[in-house]
């Protein structure tokens, strides 16, 4: 709990006299004084100001969370809850031009619809930001988020934010399109370097923390951190002869193996399925740490971590189901292109698959600057991967590539130029089902949360 020196007691008789009334607190001149109730964002050391009133009262208990006037939801795709149900009306994604894909579905957007409807709600968290994207740098001509933060929202009412970060930094993204999508030679260099950024993340996780609550006035301001999932049952399952009992021998391929991938076919082998789970795990470390150094450094502002992990067991590639067979691909709660979302009343198709814009993977330069070194934005990573993919395999005609018919039937036969971009976008990324559970992990932790820590 926290301490500070004020404490209130409530006399069933205020006749005892002298200061001890219900008015005015007892005062250990022991401990620390509680932060200031007014004023601007202040330093660690005091846990900023701030002029809303402060939520202990009796037993340190905080307000419920109607009480926050203001609640923000920051980050990358996972926040963004791209493919989950249909696109949010959000005038921070219209500013993007609709690309960070934001939905309704999403766990910032379903906690807000849940328990805080008549609050405000700022739905900054963009698909393929970075840690750059939230703190200085912004993306699809739009500022930085904590810019819009503090420039067009403002800190002085905002009690509570959630954030999820890191995972475009960690190149998660550029490692699931190489190394399972496509089959790619760099693959196994990409790995490497996605060990090694994961090592190096905790720093810049620690600032990006310290900048969130430093921006923000409300002394008992509340950032919630929901970290990655593990994709896969990484068990040994050589021991399985059928194929649909042994993951070595799937693949989430996009293209018809003969066409295009050639011998490099990317089987979900134990070995990459074991590599890629071990960065992700590695990944939560490093924000479990971080969140614990942050929060040693406020002690009234809290930065809190929310583990999705549990939310996938059973469900994610490579599970097996009661008759000991592997998943369909429709019932892992992380997307791949073009599969049908499942939300906690049933499965439903993706209004957004069938319609908006369409991508044309036909058409980027493998060699050109664009696809050097996959800088750009998150469009790139799909539309240089299968260009190099191409030109790795000496192919003179991509635009007759088709797509992988066993493993995509809804769309088998059509040329990769037909896919829309939340079709392909969305991939690895969590269903609905795991969003709409994750707001409610928030709400359950923060009932836990509720007594001052």
């Amino acid at each position: 709990m926290v301490q500070t020196n004020e404490a209130w007691t409530w006399f069933n008789d205020c006749s005892v006299g002298g200061s001890q009334d219900d008015e005015n607190p007892v005062k250990d001149p022991d401990l620390p004084v509680p932060p200031s109730s007014g004023g601007g964002g202040g330093s660690p050391g005091n846990g900023g100001g701030g002029s809303a009133p402060p939520p202990p009262t009796v037993g340190g208990v905080y307000y419920d969370l109607p009480h926050f006037p203001t609640f923000v939801s920051l980050g990358d795709s996972y926040a963004a809850g791209i493919g989950s149900g249909s696109q949010a009306e959000n005038k921070w994604d219209a500013q993007a031009d609709y690309q960070c894909f934001t939905t309704v579905n999403a766990y910032g957007h379903s906690f807000w619809t849940t328990n805080l409807g008549d609050k405000s709600f700022d739905f900054l968290a963009c698909t393929g930001d970075k840690i750059e994207n939230v703190l200085t740098e912004g993306s699809h001509g739009r500022p930085s988020q904590i810019s819009i933060l503090k420039d067009q929202i403002g800190g002085s009412q905002l009690g509570m934010a959630t954030l999820s970060i890191g995972g475009n930094d960690a190149m998660f993204a550029e490692v699931a399109i190489r190394c399972l999508f496509f089959g790619m030679n760099s693959c196994d260099q990409y790995m490497a370097d996605a060990e090694l950024a994961v090592v190096d993340m905790r720093p810049k996780l620690v600032s990006t923390y310290r900048a969130i609550l430093d921006a923000v006035d409300y002394q008992y301001f509340t950032l919630i951190v929901t970290g990655y999932a593990s994709f896969f049952n990484d068990e040994d399952q050589s021991g399985f002869g059928a194929a649909d009992e042994n993951c070595d021998k799937q693949t989430i391929s996009v293209v018809e193996e003969d066409n295009v991938l050639n011998k490099h076919v990317p089987y979900l082998t134990r070995s990459i399925r074991t590599e890629l789970n071990r960065a992700v795990q590695a990944m939560n470390k490093q924000i479990q740490l971080a969140v614990g150094e942050v929060q040693a450094l406020y002690p009234f502002k809290r930065v809190k971590f929310v583990d999705m992990e549990p939310l996938f067991d059973g469900h994610r590639f490579c599970d097996k189901g009661d008759d000991g067979k592997l998943l369909d691909l429709e019932d892992v709660y992380f997307f791949v292109p073009y599969a049908d979302d499942i939300t906690e009343t049933g499965h439903e198709l993706n209004p957004r698959d069938s319609d908006g814009t369409k991508v044309d993977l036909t058409k980027r330069d493998a060699a050109g600057s664009e696809c050097e070194s996959w800088t750009g934005y998150f469009a790139d990573l799909w539309d240089c991967a299968w260009a190099q993919a191409v030109a790795q395999t000496g192919s003179d005609d991509p635009v007759d590539v088709k797509v992988n018919g066993e493993k995509y039937p809804d769309i088998a036969g059509r040329s990769l130029s037909f896919i829309t971009k939340n079709g392909l976008y969305k991939a690895m990324h969590p269903k609905s089902i795991v969003h709409q559970k994750l707001a409610k992990l928030i709400m359950s932790e923060w009932k836990v949360w509720g007594v001052a820590d």
